[in-house]
C-alpha cells in the first residue's frame, strides 16, 4: 500500500520539494566524514621529518645587562621596634645596605 509522493502533496496542499533538497542531508554527512577523515590523518597521520640546526660549542663569557626605570618595591617590608625605652645613639646601617 504504498503512497506517491506526488498525490500526497496534492493532497496536503505543500508544493514538491525540489530534486536537490533531498540529497543535502547526504553531501553535508558526506563533507563532514571527509573533513574528520583529513582532519585525523593531519593530526595522526604522516611523519613528517624533523630538522635540527646545529653548531659547534664555543665557551665564551656571557654578558648581560638590565636596564630600568620605575619605582622599586622591597620584596620583604618589616617594622623594627623594641620593647625597651631609650635613646638612639647610633645607627651603623645605611640606606641600601644589606643587613643579614
Amino acid at each position: 500500500m504504498a503512497t506517491d509522493p506526488k498525490k500526497l502533496d496534492e493532497f496536503l496542499g505543500t508544493p514538491a520539494a525540489p530534486w536537490w533538497r533531498r540529497y543535502v542531508k547526504w553531501v553535508a554527512i558526506g563533507v563532514g566524514v571527509l573533513l574528520l577523515v583529513l582532519l585525523a590523518f593531519r593530526l595522526f597521520g604522516g611523519s613528517t621529518e624533523v630538522r635540527y640546526a646545529t653548531q659547534p660549542v664555543e665557551r665564551g663569557n656571557l654578558t648581560v645587562t638590565v636596564s630600568a626605570t620605575g619605582k622599586l618595591a622591597p620584596t620583604n617590608q618589616v617594622t623594627v621596634g623594641s620593647e625597651l625605652s631609650g635613646l638612639v645613639e647610633n645607627v651603623t646601617a645605611d640606606v641600601n645596605d644589606r643587613v643579614v
